[in-house]
């Protein structure tokens, strides 16, 4: 409404006007995901003043919207959780058995795991196949379980990871300098190849190494808090396309276009799935699922699946997810969590039906 009486266009006035107290105005995250969601959804072509746009079949009217919302789950913002926890072991055939406790809801948390894991150890050709994730918990032998509250344990134990598989190296670099007779100090490990810097021909395979001792196993645990870094949080963004027949009333979403800059994407299908299928609840939150309780009593009377209307397949417009890299928080990866927050922006705040009963009859009203 500000921007319509000012004759600017809102998504001007958002970037002119918000951001945070760790970031400056305009805002790099606010304004790549207002700048991408605007282009996808065709924003300059389809956004019309009121009353100015087009009629389809007579009594429809389209129009475009946007909302935005801070992120949340940045690395600073987990403190709470205490010590995080992870180990590696390095068997001698270079094949890896990760210990990262945590249990898996869905979200794609334990494939970051693993992913997080076989990017740490890049320096020694470990892929993800290469690699036993430790998927029982066992409080007696185990280390600590990173509970999956919320949608930060997906890059967590990662950061944890980066630190494990840097003293993993420093290890290795100690167990091949009386090996190649050259310092710790002075060698490097590339492609599972372990090397003098100064002398890239003097060298020996990592699997080599590990062969040539008593085959024992090279294990890091590491337990670590959060980084407390103050490092702000990036920006979500929903595009909706909307159209309302006039006559009748009906809404019906033709598309939406969620964007969520995330600083690192851990898992690309893992968040488009939480991108995606946050939108079932969102659509839902926003149109139907709307909870009626009788004035008098306080008792809901629409419990159930009829007149507690959940979105079907059929109600579902087309959505396309984004994901962008412009923020960054601190660590290796500096990722945030977006699986709660893809809910945040595409729905609307239903308001409550109170019905009064009487003597008479019940009236309803919003």
């Amino acid at each position: 409404m500000l921007a319509e009486k000012l004759g600017l266009d809102p998504l001007d006035l958002a970037v002119r006007n918000f951001g945070h107290g760790w970031g400056t105005i305009p805002d790099k995250s606010l304004v790549a995901v207002l700048r991408e969601g605007a282009e996808r959804i065709g924003w300059r072509e389809k956004r019309y003043a009121p009353g100015a746009g087009p009629l389809y079949e007579g009594e429809r009217v389209r129009g475009v919207g946007f909302s935005f919302h801070p992120g949340w789950h940045a690395e600073w913002q987990e403190l709470r959780r205490g010590q995080v926890q992870v180990g590696i072991t390095l068997h001698p055939d270079c094949t890896v058995t990760l210990d990262a406790p945590t249990i898996e809801t869905g979200t794609g948390s334990n494939t970051c795991n693993v992913l997080g894991c076989a990017a740490a150890l890049s320096f020694l050709g470990v892929r993800p196949k290469d690699i036993s994730w430790v998927a029982a918990v066992d409080t007696n032998t185990s280390l600590k379980d990173c509970v999956q509250t919320d949608s930060a344990v997906a890059f967590l134990q990662s950061e944890v990871l980066a630190v494990a598989a840097q003293e993993l190296k420093q290890r290795l670099c100690a167990l091949a300098a009386p090996v190649l007779g050259t310092p710790a100090g002075e060698l490097t490990i590339r492609d599972g190849r372990i090397a003098c810097a100064a002398a890239p021909e003097r060298g020996i395979g990592v699997k080599d190494l590990l062969w040539q001792g008593d085959l024992t196993p090279l294990a890091v645990k590491v337990s670590r808090r959060p980084a407390a870094q103050k490092t702000g949080v990036p920006y979500i963004a929903s595009f909706a396309e909307v159209e309302v027949d006039r006559g009748t009333g009906r809404i019906q979403v033709l598309k939406l276009v969620i964007v969520n800059d995330c600083g690192t994407v851990m898992y690309a299908g893992g968040a488009e799935a939480q991108q995606i299928g946050g939108q079932c609840m969102a659509i839902g939150e926003a149109l139907t699922e709307e909870i009626v309780y009788d004035r008098a009593s306080g008792v809901p009377l629409n419990f159930n699946f009829i007149d507690h209307k959940i979105p079907t397949m059929a109600d579902m417009p087309e959505i396309e997810p984004v994901l962008v890299e412009v923020w960054r928080g601190a660590g290796e990866y500096g990722a945030c969590g977006i699986g709660e927050g893809t809910v945040t922006c595409t729905r609307a705040r239903s308001p409550t039906r109170f019905t009064t009963r009487s003597a008479s009859g019940s009236t309803s009203c919003r």
